[in-house]
């Protein structure tokens, strides 16, 4: 789970760091018109039916896996 963390969080500095100052270099005006008007629509991956059964999957895989490894360190 610790990897996982640190995965996401090198992830997301390197959005900051050299995605997004490249996209506000390279987008236009009415890229990001487009953008503000996808963000606008407010519909989020995560909670759309088709996105929600699948986050439910990935924390149901993760509590299995913990459980399993807590299992596997007691003596």
């Amino acid at each position: 789970m610790r990897d996982y963390i640190d995965f996401l969080y090198e992830h997301m500095r390197k959005e900051e760091m050299a995605v997004f100052p490249l996209a506000r270099e390279a987008l236009t005006e009415a890229d990001w018109k487009a953008v503000d008007a996808q963000v606008a629509r407010g519909e989020d991956p995560f909670l759309s039916e088709e996105g929600s059964a699948r986050y439910r999957e990935i924390l149901r895989r993760i509590v299995y896996l913990s459980e399993a490894e807590r299992e596997a360190d007691r003596p």
